[in-house]
This record gives structure tokens, C-alpha cells and sequence, in this order.
């Protein structure tokens, strides 16, 4: 088996992937903007800690204590001054422009450096042109699609709004999809996905939105998700307080957060409902619910786990997503998950979770109110989230990755 060129922007999943193939020995090198050695990491915190600076924090996170140095390659010089920028409210399209300049201004330099014979591995929307030049020069190429073409997601959420305004009131005009078509960027995913010699999928819904605009099952491989299993106890249901229900992610169309607050309305007075995230919906509508939900806004990673062991269930009812972390690091810490086939969730129906279509509120009504009243099933549904944890871990999703990747390199 050939060995593995790793690229990515930013630490996405702490750099899981590249670990995963340099403790199985195929990691060539990995290519990212920035990246800190362990000491470095730990000196920019104590930094971002004595300064407040939310933008240092964020940097000393480029880090992987199981990763060495010489196999990393990076570019300071551009990365710096573009994660220090000031930001500015930009629209989709010009911020995907700005990413998309950035990514390809770190693969251009990558192209001097990097070795064709070994097998590139990228993300989705990162390095067409990196994907590109390695085709072109007789190496293979391998895209990670995290999530659906971003046409096929316009389409969704026009769709899924169209439904929620015939069975929910008031819904504001929405800026996800009142966006124009952004015909540059579609044609860059299309060129992307047609030079991969194969697509490690996130999730079935991922694959099956592939297939349907044309692209051959020989070349796709599904690979669910993985990540690091927190200590725990089994949950038990109490019986001395209200259901907790938690949401956690942007509090937008596509991650279904109308829907969950409409549950929130018609529950409030049996169940406790909680909404961790940026709130991108407008702030007039989401004040006619503050009786009903705790906002409690965008807080920093490390703090999510407070809200983990707050919840009983996680309610994510996403109309368009590739693999939901969050259903994973729910089912991780031992919640009960309803959720939407389209949040590419490793649920088993019935056993930790139930899943649901997004628009169908009665439905999800039916579920919660289950869980509520039947302490039995709510048990149960603990037993079966902590029992099955091993199929969110990052050791089962290291072993598939490798497994998959091994048939297309």
C-alpha cells in the first residue's frame, strides 16, 4: 500500500486522520496552514489565558502530541495573518471565496513540496487544485466528503423551509435560503469529487446525495465517524426532575432549530429545554420562545461537557448535515439521540435514540413525550446508548478508515 499525503486546513477532529495513519505506519507527511510542537501549544495558552485573546486560544489548539514535527509541514507566513484578520460580516458567497482563496493559496505551496508517488487525502472544498496537480503527475487522490455538494444543500433547505412554513407560525424570512446560486463554487465541487479516485463518505445520506448526481458506487466508501470515548457511568432515568432536552450547534434553518423550538413551545411546561450555540436565526423571533428555552449561546469546546451531563437527550432535527459530531459525542457521553436521518447520525432505532423526519413535529412530539412519561423505555434507551458507545469511537472509525482507504490507494 502506497503511503498517505494528509492535507487539511485547520485541526479539524484534532487531527485525528493523520494520527490514525501514522500509528498504522502509512503517514507520508501531513501539509496544513499551521501547526504547533506540544511546548508551543502549551505556551500560547498561557498566553491566550494572561492576554483574553479568544484568537490565540484557538491557535494553541493546532496541535497533536502524537504526531512529529518533521512529518508536518506548514505555512506561518500565510496562515497568520489571515487567522488574525479582523472579522467582518461577510456574505456566503464572499466568505467561501475568502476560504477558498486561503485553501488554495496554502495547496499552491504545497505543490513544491509535496511527493506524487504517495496518495493524496484531503477534505471536501479544500484542494481541488492540489487534487489536481497530484492527478496530473501520476498520484492518486482521495476526497473526504464531510457533508452534501453545497447545490444539493440550497436545494434541501429551500425544500425544508417550504415545509416548515405549512406546519409552523411566524417562521422569519431566512437568509439560508434566500442566498443566490453560487454557480463558481458548485463547479469547483463537481471538478473536485470527478478527480478523487475515491470518496470516503461520512455517512449513508453523504453517499446517497453523491449517487444521485451521477457519481459510481465503485468509487465511493462509506466511513462513519469517530471520536474519543469520555469515562463514564451508565445514565439512569430520574425520577425526581423535568426530561432535559439539549440542542447543541448553530441555532439555524439547516440544523433544525425551528423545529426544536416549536417542541419546546408545546413542551415547556412538562420538560426542560436547553440551546447551546450561535444563534443565527433573527433575534425577535427567538425572543418568542425565551420562556420556554435556555439560551445559552456560543461557548468554547472544552465547556460543552458541562451541557452533556446537564442533558438526557439530545434533539437534533437537522434537514441537511454529512455526519452530525454532536449525535456522536451525545450517544458518546450516554444521551438518548432523536434525530434526522439527514443528520448522518450512527443511531439504532429504538435501542438509543429514534430517528425522525425533521418536519414532522408530531412525530418528534411523540418521541419526547415517550421518553418522558415511560421511565422503563427511558432506561433502556440509557443502556442502549452506553452500550453501543464503541460504535462512535475514534478506535472503530480508525479501523474502517484504514480498511477503506486500503482499497483505494
Amino acid at each position: 500500500m502506497k503511503r498517505i499525503s494528509v492535507f487539511q486546513i485547520g485541526a479539524r477532529r484534532s487531527y485525528a486522520t493523520a494520527e490514525i495513519f501514522h500509528r498504522s505506519n502509512i503517514l507520508d507527511s501531513l501539509y496544513t496552514d499551521l501547526f504547533f510542537s506540544s511546548t508551543q501549544a502549551d505556551i500560547l495558552t498561557r498566553i491566550a489565558k494572561r492576554i483574553g485573546s479568544h484568537s490565540v486560544s484557538r491557535m494553541a489548539g493546532r496541535s497533536s502530541c502524537t504526531l512529529p514535527s518533521d512529518l508536518v509541514w506548514q505555512s506561518r507566513t500565510r496562515a497568520l495573518p489571515h487567522l488574525l484578520r479582523p472579522r467582518r460580516q461577510r456574505s456566503l458567497s464572499q466568505e467561501l471565496q475568502s476560504s477558498c482563496n486561503y485553501s488554495d493559496s496554502i495547496a499552491e505551496a504545497v505543490m513544491k513540496h509535496i511527493d506524487c508517488n504517495t496518495v493524496l487525502y484531503t477534505v471536501n472544498r479544500e484542494a481541488p487544485k492540489l487534487g489536481e496537480f497530484v492527478r496530473n503527475n501520476g498520484g492518486r487522490v482521495i476526497v473526504e466528503q464531510t457533508i452534501t455538494t453545497l447545490e444539493h444543500e440550497r436545494k434541501t433547505l429551500i425544500e425544508a423551509e417550504e415545509k416548515v412554513r405549512r406546519i409552523l407560525k411566524n417562521i422569519p424570512v431566512l437568509e439560508e435560503t434566500t442566498q443566490k446560486k453560487i454557480n463558481w463554487f458548485y463547479d469547483r465541487e463537481t471538478t473536485e469529487l470527478d478527480n478523487a479516485d475515491g470518496i470516503i463518505c461520512v455517512s449513508n445520506y453523504v453517499s446517497e446525495s453523491l449517487r444521485k448526481i451521477g457519481l459510481p458506487d465503485d468509487k465511493l466508501k462509506v466511513v462513519p465517524s469517530g471520536l474519543s470515548l469520555p469515562n463514564l457511568r451508565e445514565r439512569k432515568a430520574s425520577r425526581y426532575r423535568p426530561l432535559r432536552v439539549l440542542f447543541v450547534g448553530a441555532v439555524s434553518l439547516r440544523k433544525g432549530a425551528p423545529v426544536f423550538l416549536e417542541m419546546a413551545r408545546r413542551l415547556a411546561s412538562e420538560m426542560e429545554f436547553r440551546m447551546v450555540g450561535q444563534q443565527s436565526l433573527p433575534s425577535t423571533y427567538l425572543a418568542s420562545f425565551q420562556d420556554a428555552v435556555e439560551f445559552v449561546g456560543p461557548i468554547p469546546r472544552a465547556k460543552v461537557e458541562d451541557h452533556w451531563s446537564w442533558g438526557d437527550v439530545l434533539l437534533f432535527p437537522s434537514f441537511n448535515e454529512g455526519a452530525a459530531m454532536v449525535t456522536y459525542e451525545a450517544l458518546a457521553h450516554g444521551l438518548v439521540v432523536v434525530c434526522s436521518r439527514q443528520s448522518g447520525s450512527l443511531v439504532k432505532e429504538g435501542i438509543n435514540g429514534f430517528i425522525v423526519q425533521p418536519w414532522d413535529v408530531d412525530r418528534i412530539e411523540e418521541c419526547l413525550l415517550s421518553i418522558n412519561s415511560d421511565l422503563e423505555l427511558r432506561d433502556n434507551l440509557f443502556e442502549g446508548a452506553f452500550s453501543n458507545r464503541k460504535d462512535v469511537s475514534i478506535e472503530r472509525y480508525g479501523n474502517d478508515l484504514v480498511s477503506a482507504v486500503s482499497t483505494m490507494a
